[in-house]
C-alpha cells in the first residue's frame, strides 16, 4: 500500500477530512481537519507510515479551516 492510499484509509477510520498529495520536490503535503483526539491519532500514524513507506519527517502547522472540506481525497 503506497502512502497516499494509507492516509486516505487512515482518515476514513477516524473521518477527518482533508486532502494528501505529491509534491513535485517529492515530499506528500496533508491537510488534515477534525476533532483534536482524532488528529494527534492520525499524526501518530503518520509517523509511521505503511509498512513500505519510508517516514522521514512530519511537520504540522496550523492553518485556517477550510469550512468547503467535506471528506478526505487524494489530490493528484
Amino acid at each position: 500500500m503506497g502512502f497516499r492510499v494509507f492516509a486516505e484509509r487512515r482518515a476514513a477510520e477516524l473521518a477527518v477530512v482533508g486532502y494528501v498529495r505529491n509534491m513535485p520536490e517529492g515530499h506528500v503535503e496533508l491537510l488534515v481537519q477534525g476533532d483534536a483526539a482524532d488528529l494527534e491519532r492520525y499524526r501518530e500514524w503518520l509517523h509511521k507510515g505503511p509498512p513500505f513507506a519510508r517516514v522521514e519527517d512530519v511537520s504540522v502547522e496550523e492553518v485556517p479551516v477550510d469550512p468547503n472540506l467535506r471528506d478526505f481525497r487524494v489530490r493528484y
